[in-house]
């Protein structure tokens, strides 16, 4: 059976293409800081396994549906393999988007187009968190009722 390649070894393609030295042996995440509003990290604490979590700064109020149900209802993120799953931590109102992929299926190409993967979409969510609302209801024909 062909040892699982290290966090180390899967991670390295992708620091080279941002500029990063490699990295050491004990290291099990790296962060990525986009810009103030957004951060991507690759955790590989999970044997066998990489993670990839977008996390977003801007607050989503749990308690205002015309952000949160529009979220939630797109659920575009699980079109595709490895699926994308949005959640908003209730008492912060943070924003994460995350997935899981085995490092047996994460070849160099895969791992690019991952991390463009989650990195598109958590921009989008971003992006979309700072526009201004519109008025009307959260989802077009929808209405919320107390």
């Amino acid at each position: 059976m062909t040892p699982l390649p290290s966090f180390q070894e899967v991670t390295r393609p992708l620091c080279e293409r941002l500029g990063m030295a490699p990295l050491d042996e004990s290291r099990r995440s790296i962060a990525f800081a986009i810009d103030e509003g957004l951060t991507i990290g690759l955790l590989g604490y999970q044997e066998g396994f990489l993670v990839a979590i977008a996390e977003i700064a801007a607050p989503v109020d749990p308690g205002d549906p015309q952000r949160l149900l529009p979220l939630l209802a797109a659920n575009q993120f699980t079109a595709e393999h490895p699926a994308l799953i949005g959640t908003v931590e209730p008492e912060s109102g943070r924003f994460s988007l995350w997935t899981r992929l085995r490092v047996t299926e994460l070849d160099e190409p895969t791992l690019m187009a991952l991390f463009d993967r989650v990195l598109a979409a958590a921009t989008s969510v971003r992006d979309w968190l700072q526009e201004p609302l519109m008025s009307g209801p959260a989802l077009p024909g929808a209405e919320l009722r107390a």
